[in-house]
């Protein structure tokens, strides 16, 4: 849902996806500003048209690209599932794969969003899938990031506000915490059931 992140004080965002295949800067997420002459945004995307992964803040200035990024210390596979989470404060952000760290952005954070009307799951061409996204109002730590992976939540957990399983066909977009906030399947995407599942639940 839009206008959201800015209020937070942290979060943590956290999924399971894979890529069918890497277009240009195809996205796992983008929370902020989609277009304008001063966006800013925070998201995890593939670069160029590699199968490398970054955590970028997107800044721009006119037409002049000044955010800030954080590239993946390995390669991802094509249809691999992977365990992505972004931590964030008010002044910086961390992410992980696989519970791994992969980097940090010292010097923007949540209060670096100018605003959040644009918050996105799969952006700009993304081709693949996604299953249990997770929302926490708090930065996880790695060891707890590492505990919750592979589980499956109710919804009722300490400090999640958000959780979309896509298990509701009614609504696929439901938000399961308490929280309630429902998002909405845009374009071409729509709920599958894969031969590859990730793990969650066992």
């Amino acid at each position: 849902p839009p206008n959201f992140i800015t209020n937070l004080s942290e979060f943590t965002f956290e999924g399971w996806v894979t890529w069918n295949a890497f277009n240009e800067w195809s996205g796992f997420f983008a929370f902020g500003q989609s277009s304008g002459l001063e966006r800013t945004r925070i998201g995890v995307l593939n670069v160029s048209g590699n199968n490398l992964l970054r955590l970028t803040f997107d800044e721009y200035r006119g037409s002049e690209w000044v955010g800030r990024l954080a590239d993946a210390t390995n390669e991802v596979h094509a249809r691999e599932w992977i365990h992505l989470a972004v931590t964030a404060t008010r002044s910086n952000l961390s992410w992980y794969m696989n519970g791994t760290p992969m980097g940090t952005i010292s010097d923007r954070g949540i209060a670096s969003l100018k605003s959040d009307p644009d918050n996105q799951i799969g952006t700009a061409g993304f081709d693949g899938q996604m299953s249990e996204l997770r929302l926490w109002n708090k930065v996880r730590a790695q060891a707890e990031i590492q505990a919750s992976m592979l589980q499956k939540l109710s919804g009722q957990e300490t400090n999640l506000i958000g959780l979309w399983n896509f298990s509701d066909p009614a609504n696929p977009g439901r938000d399961f915490s308490p929280g309630q906030h429902d998002g909405r399947l845009v374009g071409q995407a729509k709920v599958v059931t894969t031969a590859s599942p990730p793990p969650p639940g066992g």
